[in-house]
């Protein structure tokens, strides 16, 4: 038989119809990023319209010529499947769809792998000879680890036979585990629309292609949840159908649905998270974010903030006790303030040396202390570590003209230099005590370092009187 939801996940304990509206109206600002360094890909439409051959399917047709650039996938189901002989109406039918642009695919049910495999390729081969479709919708997909292996050989034999997308619909999130073994996994069958919070979890690790959701129960659409949606999944679907038979006809929005993903968004998400360089994900580091000069958002890493597309905001990434500030990773860039302008939703990291561990290769370490003129230590005076450093006249702490101020800190510290290159350490008076000179006779306030190819370590002490 057709596909039909599954009555656990239908029974009317779940059917809390009186809060959708409240959640529609709070989903524009729960939005989790997408994947981590690029800008979302428009999200599309799948169809399930399994009962139909008929006029519900113009809807469809309409709402694509309409808005060409959205993507629309259709899943036919002639019988539970292709059925026994080829039907001329679905021939005609995914005709009709594919010459308008919208990607038809054929429903194939799998009883979460204990099907025969021989038995699913047989639907997957009738479905490419009969109807010509693009690809298959494998039902009932198996979501804890184990059955991996049977649907990556599905999804390769489909590819075998010219088929171009292959859906997992296991109506649930899966095991990781899942991810590529199908072009796109269906994550949630169920009534209402799902929690951003639900789809923004380890999902977003991956490119949001990956996912898709079919919504039923939804009496109105609204568009900023159809817009928070979009930037979860490759595709939805919403409709007002309901149980047992939610996928017999088009909703009355769905043209509303189509033209809403065709429309630019009016906020996208900007998220700053942190790293350490050569290592993993940190999180907890300070973080701001301002347009024309006041602060909008403020936070610790990762921070999410919705932001005005093509309007230019100045974000900062500040460090703490033995993190540092090092790069932005996608520019290079080591001041840790930028100007940037996205157009959706866009991911940016900034990396972080951590001063309690060894520099990492390629790097070495500058060390500053200070002292006394007898010898004793001084803790507590400002250090700085530059790029280059042409001194202001007057100076008494460490001014420089040029722009490369790379960290700042309180003897005694430390900074990690790339090898190679030059850098200038300065150190600044305070109260009673002033810079005299440095330890190996250097009378410069700014000392000069040059390092070599090979990593070392350089402690340089600075002598202050009286």
């Amino acid at each position: 038989m057709p596909k039909q939801p599954r009555r656990a996940l239908d029974s009317p304990r779940y059917r809390v119809a009186a809060t959708t509206v409240v959640l529609m109206l709070l989903f524009a600002f729960l939005r989790a990023p997408s994947p981590a360094g690029a800008a979302s890909t428009p999200a599309g439409v799948i169809v399930p319209l399994y009962f139909t051959t008929g006029s519900q399917w113009n809807g469809v047709i309409q709402a694509k010529e309409a808005h060409p650039s959205v993507p629309i996938v259709g899943v036919i189901n002639p019988a539970g499947g292709p059925g026994t002989t080829s039907n001329a109406n679905y021939s005609a039918l995914t005709q009709q769809l594919q010459s308008v642009g919208v990607v038809v695919i054929g429903y194939v049910y799998t009883m979460y792998g204990a099907r025969n495999v021989t038995a699913v390729e047989s639907d997957i081969s009738a479905y490419a000879s009969w109807y010509k479709v693009n690809g298959v919708f494998l039902d009932q997909m198996a979501y804890v680890p184990g059955e991996e292996s049977y649907y990556s050989s599905l999804t390769n034999y489909a590819r075998s036979l010219g088929l171009s997308l292959v859906v997992g619909n296991p109506g649930v999130d899966p095991a990781p585990s899942y991810v590529g073994t199908v072009d796109t996994i269906v994550t949630y069958e169920n009534y209402g629309f799902p929690s951003p919070e639900a789809m923004g979890g380890w999902n977003a690790n991956y490119a949001k292609t990956n996912w898709a959701v079919l919504a039923y129960g939804v009496g109105s659409l609204s568009n900023a949840c159809v817009e928070s949606e979009s930037n979860y999944v490759g595709y939805l679907y919403v409709t007002n159908g309901e149980y047992p038979y939610p996928w017999d006809s088009l909703p009355p929005y769905f043209g509303d649905l189509v033209a809403e993903l065709a429309s630019p968004p009016t906020q996208v998400c900007l998220t700053m998270q942190s790293a350490q360089f050569g290592g993993g994900m940190i999180n907890g580091l300070w973080t701001t974010i301002q347009e024309n000069g006041s602060i909008v958002s403020t936070g610790f890493t990762p921070l999410t903030f919705a932001v005005t597309p093509a309007t230019t905001y100045t974000v900062s990434a500040y460090g703490y006790q033995n993190f540092s500030f090092y790069e932005w990773s996608d520019t290079g860039s080591t001041a840790m303030s930028r100007n940037l302008a996205i157009g959706a939703d866009t991911v940016i990291t900034a990396t972080y040396f951590n001063f309690g561990q060894p520099p990492p290769s390629g790097y070495s370490e500058i060390s500053a202390s200070t002292f006394n003129s007898a010898g004793s230590g001084i803790s507590g005076l400002w250090v700085t570590f530059w790029s280059n450093a042409s001194i202001l006249p007057g100076c008494s702490s460490p001014c420089s003209s040029g722009q490369g101020l790379l960290y700042s800190c309180f003897s005694t510290c430390s900074f990690f230099a790339k090898d190679g290159g030059t850098y200038y350490v300065g150190t600044a008076d305070y109260g009673g005590e002033s810079f005299s000179h440095w330890s190996d006779g250097t009378t410069g306030r700014f000392h000069q370092v040059s390092l070599g190819n090979a990593t070392s370590n350089i402690a340089l002490e600075a002598i202050y009187s009286p």
